[in-house]
């Protein structure tokens, strides 16, 4: 008994040196060692485990496991020293692995972690070959992780915030505010992948954008309408309803959001606002411009407004004057008299905004416009390089053998001297 108690106390000094180095080894390696480098190691202890089962015998031959359990455990204690940190780590290098079997393992598992992986899970937005996993990561976390996604959609490229959107589509319902308040984002592009992204998740979303519309930026109002017309008709009903009781400035963000919602229901009731918005032409310059514009959204529906839109030609305001011009274009229906009062602007007003207005006005009403010819062709001489381009479009599009004569002479004379 005795000589075996002290051959394993001799041995003890070269049990815990083999732990020691092999626990310190597996701690130094963690960040970058994945699941199939820690199932090595464990496979290693335990074959020291029976190294050590074998070397440790009872006087008749038979193997004692005690002191091999021990090294087990105590190898395995060294492997568990890993903080969350940079467990978390492993994982998230895992979510690039070849292996379907390892990724669908660290998907799991840093979904199961959840909050604390948040940030690391957001870092890994940035790499192409974790991305997707990442944010379908972050999408089961769901609403602890908005916050961060927000956050990284506001300096992330194109490509990592599609990622982010699609995310936050995902969250569904909770993510909404969040992503009403990325409507007036300065870069364009996310603004209109925030709309796809609000507009994608649909019905849920329809009451929170009913209350921005009352949002104090003009463009998160503006955009927030597209989103509602996008959404289509399961947001009819709740932008009916918001009708009543609306200020105009409201009431021209919801009668854009309906005049994108084909519908019957929809035409309806916007018909049934424009006897407001002609009202609306008399208000403060802001809502008149806007009213302008929503008219010339509506098309051919707004005919009624085009006396009192003519009876806007004349006015001091450059804005206004070509807002006017343009909705009018929009409208069409074009007679000769809407068309002599244009040519007479345009000859007249020297103004490039309103001569660039009557330009694309005329374009729009195509071969209606034929008695602008002659007037277009005298203009076409003596305006710049830029102005010369839409004039000729505008030729183009009028069509008759008059236009296309002068279009085509720009033309050649644009070859022989480009300048």
């Amino acid at each position: 008994m005795a000589e075996r108690y002290f051959s394993g106390i001799r041995l003890f000094p070269k049990i815990f040196y083999v732990i020691s180095v092999t626990g310190m080894m597996a701690i130094s390696n963690s960040k970058t060692a994945s699941i199939r480098n820690i199932n090595h190691k464990i496979s290693v202890w335990r074959l020291i485990a029976i190294e050590f089962k074998l070397t440790f015998k009872t006087r008749n031959g038979k193997a004692s496991s005690k002191l091999a359990i021990l090294v087990l455990i105590q190898g395995l204690c060294f492997l568990g020293c890993q903080s969350q940190e940079q467990k978390i780590q492993q994982f998230i290098v895992q979510l690039s692995d070849r292996n379907h079997m390892a990724r669908a393992r660290a998907i799991y598992t840093l979904s199961k972690i959840g909050e604390p992986a948040i940030p690391a899970l957001i870092n890994a937005l940035d790499n192409e070959d974790t991305r997707q996993s990442a944010a379908d990561i972050l999408s089961r976390i769901g609403v602890p992780a908005i916050p961060a996604l927000i956050r990284s959609a506001n300096h992330a490229d194109r490509g990592t915030s599609v990622s982010i959107i699609n995310a936050l589509i995902k969250i569904g319902k909770p993510a909404v505010s969040s992503l009403i308040g990325m409507l007036n984002h300065e870069d364009i592009w996310i603004r209109n992948v925030t709309v796809a992204a609000l507009t994608e998740i649909g019905e849920p979303s329809v009451s929170e954008l009913i209350e921005a519309l009352h949002h104090q930026d003009n463009l998160v109002q503006i955009n927030v309408a597209v989103t509602l017309g996008d959404i289509g008709k399961p947001a009819l009903p709740a932008l009916i309803e918001a009708l009543d009781g609306s200020t105009i400035t409201i009431r021209l963000k919801i009668i854009m959001a309906l005049n994108r919602i084909n519908s019957f229901k929809a035409k309806s009731s916007v018909m049934q606002q424009i006897p407001i918005l002609i009202e609306a032409l008399n208000d403060e310059m802001n809502i008149r411009i806007h009213t302008v514009e929503v008219l010339g959204l509506i098309g051919t529906a707004a005919k009624p407004a085009i006396p009192s839109l003519i009876g806007m030609l004349n006015d001091s305001d450059e804005r206004l004057c070509a807002s006017v011009v343009l909705a009018l274009g929009r409208i069409g229906n074009p007679n000769q008299e809407l068309v002599s009062v244009l040519i007479r602007i345009l000859k007249n007003d020297k103004r490039t905004t309103v001569q660039n207005a009557i330009t694309q006005a005329l374009e729009l009403f195509g071969k209606s416009a034929g008695s602008a010819v002659p007037a277009l062709i005298e203009i076409l001489n003596v305006s710049d390089k830029k102005n010369q381009s839409r004039i000729v479009l505008a030729l183009d599009n009028i069509g008759t053998l008059e236009a296309r004569k002068a279009a085509q002479e720009w033309r050649v004379r644009q070859t022989r001297d480009p300048r």
